[in-house]
């Protein structure tokens, strides 16, 4: 009876272990992890409207309709006004949201086994009889980690990117600012929120390097950004 019981206990908790590896594996990137970089001009005016227009790799249509909210939105809550007429415009904003073609990634995990390890106590009671004992003896077992196997996965990671670059009517740059991530959902209407709140501390300034920022799935930001309600934020690009 104690083999077939330790056996059973055994599995129970090689199960338990696998269940709880396959939620991590399920929640590999909780967050948003996204690379921003910028770089600004130095200006003498202030530059206070904008008209927004497709890069010259950008595809237009729907998809891009909803970008170009989201970018109009949160240049809108840095301070700045959209206008329709380029004339009316002190700078014009060029905006690219782009994907990279599928880039096969591979992950492995150690998965600790557990199984009996020893015992812990034995425990005896029978009776004496002349010279001869008898009775029955019971081990409690002890339980713990015995080894390990590796675990390999194989999945497809995308690079998601949202550019936006400022020029002045002489097509002059004023500034450009960057936000990319890598990840596995090919989803770009999914994934664009997050990278544009991401880089909106960011618009307008001068980095001078990468910034890594990590956004989580229920940013508050991402959620007024969707629904047209973003909060302001004040940009320091403007003397």
């Amino acid at each position: 009876m104690f083999r077939v019981y330790g056996k059973l206990r055994f599995h129970v908790l090689v199960i338990a272990v696998c269940c709880l590896v396959s939620v991590a594996c399920a929640s590999r990137f909780p967050n948003y992890r996204v690379t921003v970089d910028a770089m600004a001009r130095t200006i003498q005016q202030p530059m206070r409207t904008f008209r927004l227009c497709p890069g010259k790799s950008q595809q237009t249509g729907l998809q891009y309709e909803e970008f170009a909210r989201y970018a109009t939105e949160v240049l809108t809550a840095c301070g700045y006004s959209s206008v329709a007429a380029s004339d009316d415009a002190d700078f014009v904003v060029e905006l690219t949201v782009e994907i990279s073609e599928p880039q096969m990634h591979q992950s492995t995990t150690s998965i600790p086994l557990m199984g009996q390890t020893g015992i812990g106590s034995s425990t005896f009671s029978g009776a004496v009889s002349g010279s001869s004992v008898s009775g029955t003896a019971v081990h409690s077992p002890t339980y713990g980690i015995i080894g390990s196997v590796s675990r390999t996965d194989r999945f497809p990671v995308f690079l998601r990117k949202v550019s936006m670059r400022a020029l002045a009517s002489d097509r002059t740059p004023l500034w450009e600012v960057n936000s990319s991530s890598f990840g596995e959902s090919s989803d770009l209407r999914r994934v664009t929120p997050y990278l544009m709140v991401a880089l909106q501390p960011y618009i307008a300034k001068q980095t001078q390097h990468q910034v890594r920022v990590s956004i989580p799935e229920d940013d508050p930001a991402v959620t007024q950004l969707r629904g047209g309600e973003l909060e302001s934020y004040v940009g320091i690009w403007n003397p």
